[in-house]
């Protein structure tokens, strides 16, 4: 009777617990950020085999392999192994490239040889590496596309060709990758001799994860680099300045050196820093680069406009004074006169100028040249209507006098004379006959 109810209590329990409303009965669930696999050097001893179970584990450790940058290693398969490992080798090894970026890019190819030992499979595995991929080692690697900026900055710095960066969440295309490097550039031309053009080279694998080969060409060899980045390094703009240490006199002083001493340029190859303040002769791109690098230096806010000047394209700088911002085209400086291209507000810019106003500042500031220096102002020439030059009018046809000669008709007059104009050959002038006797 006890072993009775003690039964009968033993399945009340385990029901109790099988139950919706078991206090053991619960859901999980758990997120991680992406992260590259372990190399095997760090997750076995050197020399041990790694076992796997299934073919998740089989995939994570011949991925392992690869981020390592191993080339030949072996693999245990479990006596229970859950699936077949001549199929799920086969599989992953003729597959992965379209699952893992790294892999795209440099495994050239993977092959194995598979023998069964007494209650086991053992695989030896060879992976062969492509001879234009850089070193796995070498390879950068991000779980977010956050600090790509600084990553390229640092790259054209150490006037770097060429990196590879794998991200494992990133929406960056090839073609915005390349404008990436065009703006970490403008953003500060200080970085660069010269701004590099940029070919990219996407691998996908699953998911957001990319992989970019970034190749950079700046048009020069290593050594004129790094000449033209030593010449630039000792340019010193404090040398440049009067004794009013102001925000905007500042401004101005820089600004009048290359009225002083840089030609304006239409040439595109004059785009550079360089060009403005060593070459001595820039386009507008090149002078308002060398007007950030110099503005940044004495702690002036200065940014670049890529905009246009009677819709032709055309660069120029926006700057900070006293919490205002003011526009300053060198070029413009340079042509007409200082007064005509600094502190100018976006009124006076209207009629002649185009940029994106929704990326820059509104320049509305209350100085121009002649508030901040105190000069008198230039007078504006204006012709009043009344003494406007009436329209040219045609003037009446007068009577030719009679001439026993008659008139020809103007023609046009040719560049070149014509063949029936030349003159005729001379003959010789007639004899006078003799009388005869």
């Amino acid at each position: 009777m006890k072993k009775t109810a003690l039964a009968l209590l033993l399945c009340l329990l385990l029901s109790l617990l099988a139950g919706c409303g078991s206090p053991f009965v619960a859901s999980y669930y758990h997120e991680t950020d992406y992260s590259q696999p372990a190399p095997q050097q760090d997750t076995q001893e050197k020399g041990e085999m790694v076992t796997v179970k299934n073919a998740a584990e089989l995939k994570s450790e011949l991925l392992a392999l690869v981020y390592a940058g191993v080339e030949e290693s072996s693999i245990a398969f479990d006596p229970a192994y859950e699936g077949d490992s001549r199929g799920d080798l086969d599989a992953f090894c003729g597959t992965m490239h379209r699952d893992d970026a790294l892999w795209a890019y440099c495994v050239q190819n993977a092959r194995y040889e598979i023998s069964h030992i007494v209650t086991h499979d053992e695989a030896d595995i060879h992976i062969e590496y492509a001879p234009s991929a850089l070193p796995v080692d070498e390879v950068m690697k991000l779980n977010y596309a956050v600090g790509l900026d600084r990553i390229l900055r640092t790259a054209m710095e150490d006037d770097s060709r060429r990196l590879v960066i794998l991200i494992g969440n990133s929406s960056y295309s090839a073609d915005s990758m390349v404008a990436l490097v065009s703006r970490v550039y403008r953003s500060d031309p200080s970085c660069s001799v010269t701004e590099p053009s940029a070919d990219v080279y996407m691998y996908s694998g699953s998911g957001r994860q990319r992989l970019y080969d970034i190749e950079l060409n700046y048009g020069l060899d290593a050594e004129e680099l790094q000449r033209r980045r030593a010449e630039l390094s000792v340019f010193d703009s404090n040398s440049l300045l009067g004794e009013d240490r102001s925000d905007g006199m500042r401004a101005l002083d820089l600004a009048r050196y290359f009225v002083d001493n840089c030609v304006l340029s239409g040439l595109s190859s004059r785009s550079t820093a360089w060009d403005a303040l060593i070459g001595g002769k820039a386009n507008s791109e090149g002078l308002a680069l060398a007007y950030v690098q110099l503005c940044r230096q004495q702690n002036i806010s200065c940014q670049i406009v890529y905009g246009q000047y009677q819709w032709r394209e055309h660069c120029w700088n926006i700057i900070s004074i006293d919490g205002q911002h003011y526009h300053v085209d060198l070029a413009a400086c340079i042509r007409d006169g200082i007064g005509k291209g600094f502190l100018l507000n976006d009124e006076s810019m209207w009629a002649e100028y185009r940029w994106d106003t929704s990326s820059y500042d509104i320049c509305a500031g209350p100085l121009d040249y002649w508030v901040l220096t105190g000069e008198e102002r230039e007078p504006v020439m204006l012709i009043p209507a009344e003494t406007e030059e009436p329209a040219e009018t045609e003037a009446p046809e007068e009577s030719p006098e009679p001439s026993g000669e008659p008139t020809e008709e103007p023609t046009e007059e040719p560049t070149e004379p014509p063949e029936e104009t030349e003159a005729p050959e001379e003959t010789p002038a007639p004899t006078e006959e003799k009388p005869e006797p």
